[in-house]
């Protein structure tokens, strides 16, 4: 992998885990409540970006890449979502760049 991939991983990794930790604190208060399209903007962005660096080999699910912006997600479907690419990005890291 070259450096500059590896740049963006660290980089993409600290934004979805900085993500992950906001969204785990509003899901705590109220777990069905939907994520506003703001934030969910922001998410989607950086989902995007993950998504192309890892590859169809260390994505989550298959048939998941964004969260749909019509129908808002619960915060704890993105809390769960976010927890899962940490998991697969874990591995990527593991696999890539060690």
């Amino acid at each position: 992998m070259k450096k500059q991939d590896a740049d963006l991983f660290e980089t993409y990794e600290k934004q979805i885990r900085g993500m992950y930790n906001e969204i785990s604190l509003l899901s705590k208060k109220k777990p069905d409540a939907p994520v506003n399209k703001f934030k969910l903007k922001f998410i989607n962005e950086i989902l995007k970006k993950v998504n192309n660096l890892l590859g169809s080999k260390y994505m989550p699910f298959d048939g998941f890449t964004v969260f749909d912006e019509d129908e808002l997600p619960t915060v704890s479907d993105v809390v769960f979502m976010l927890y899962q690419y940490l998991r697969c990005m874990d591995k990527f890291s593991d696999d890539e760049l060690r």
